[in-house]
């Protein structure tokens, strides 16, 4: 039987740098502080492709990625674990 791999993500795309200032904003920081950057500026190792968002292509996508940061959010502020 042949395995197969799936990638699964929540819907929408986003950059690193809006992904951690609406994580930062949601967890009550302060978003400002966040820098983005180029990838040449990182001076990575590797080549990396300009967009590569990971999609869902093969199986309904999962509720918005926005959705799921206040969510994952509120449950560390519940805990107490919040940042």
């Amino acid at each position: 039987m042949a395995v197969r791999l799936w990638h699964l993500a929540n819907d929408g795309a986003v950059t690193w740098a809006e992904f951690a200032e609406r994580a930062a904003r949601q967890a009550g920081l302060n978003a400002s502080l966040i820098e983005p950057c180029s990838l040449k500026s990182l001076h990575l190792a590797a080549t990396r492709p300009r967009y590569s968002a990971l999609a869902a292509s093969m199986a309904p996508c999962f509720r918005p990625w926005t959705i799921r940061i206040a969510r994952y959010v509120h449950a560390r502020q519940r805990l107490g674990t919040a940042a």
